[in-house]
């Protein structure tokens, strides 16, 4: 109820704001003004049908590259009922003694995750060591592929962010290279359409092209 407009108002808000276009407004400061926006629409909700609470349950997560900081940041967004106002907290790092991995975990089956997650860097001697490659991917691919898991379904949504201040979606063959399938953003391409971005394959997790596929 809350999440849908909540994110189509946020984008709404960056594509009218042009300092936040070019990327002049810092992540830093976009999270402040998404926060005023988020709190400004949770005050104008009015008659709400019985029994259905105003308190908001979404979650959101901003992340992205922060030119004042130097640095790739991400907070939760999160609504706190004792001051009844969204608020937000950064989210956590995973320490090792060869640097951190950091990850950033909101939504369903979150717990889960985590579990099958340490798991899979168990397995490849990583839970210590090292940083992250693909393994968060890896993780919610086989949660997805599972069917068990009946809040989260689809096709996964792939973003890169770089730190020229620029983003780009990835396409994925889904559920596997094999169907041919692909899905962009959560929506399976139609059969004319073609893909301009890079296509994972799920198994490899190498990326590969239409050139690639025709050859």
């Amino acid at each position: 109820m809350y999440a849908y407009p909540i994110i189509l108002q946020m984008q709404s808000a960056v594509a009218q704001h042009p300092k936040l276009l070019s990327r002049a407004t810092d992540i830093t400061d976009l999270k402040g003004h998404l926060l005023r926006i988020l709190n400004d629409m949770v005050r104008l909700v009015q008659d709400l049908p019985i029994g259905v609470s105003k308190e908001p349950e979404a979650t959101f997560l901003i992340a992205g590259w922060s030119w004042k900081l130097t640095a790739f940041q991400s907070w939760l967004l999160h609504y706190d009922a004792s001051i009844k106002r969204f608020t937000f907290r950064p989210t956590g790092s995973w320490a090792g003694p060869n640097g951190d991995k950091s990850i950033a975990i909101t939504g369903d089956y979150k717990e889960e995750y985590k579990e099958h997650l340490i798991e899979l860097l168990r397995k490849k001697d990583k839970l210590q060591n090292g940083g992250f490659d693909m393994e968060p991917l890896e993780v919610l691919r086989d949660m997805l592929r599972t069917g068990t898991y009946d809040l989260i379904g689809g096709a996964p949504q792939i973003v890169k962010v770089y730190k020229y201040s620029s983003s780009r979606p990835f396409g994925i063959f889904w559920p596997t290279r094999e169907s041919g399938n692909i899905s962009i953003g959560g929506r399976p391409l139609l059969d004319y359409e073609q893909s301009q971005y890079g296509i994972f394959d799920p198994d490899t997790m190498s990326i590969v092209s239409h050139s690639q596929m025709d050859a």
